[in-house]
């Protein structure tokens, strides 16, 4: 559902989202990074922008990105 509000531009509902999946203590960001992991291309750095777009301040994911 994350995803799919961020990719639709719905960026208010998406933090909010966000937001209360960390409060029940989901590493969102890191699944998203791990996905990428796992991707190539394309759609790794699509996951990789999403993870950034919700983390900026995490140098890694910001590295990564570049």
């Amino acid at each position: 559902m994350l995803y799919e509000l961020i990719d639709a531009g719905r960026h208010q509902d998406a933090r909010r989202y966000y937001e209360t999946l960390t409060s029940l203590s989901l590493d969102v960001v890191r699944w998203f990074v791990d996905q990428a992991d796992d991707l190539e291309g394309e759609l790794a750095l699509h996951f990789l922008n999403l993870a950034h777009w919700l983390d900026p301040e995490d140098a890694d994911i910001a590295a990564k990105v570049k």
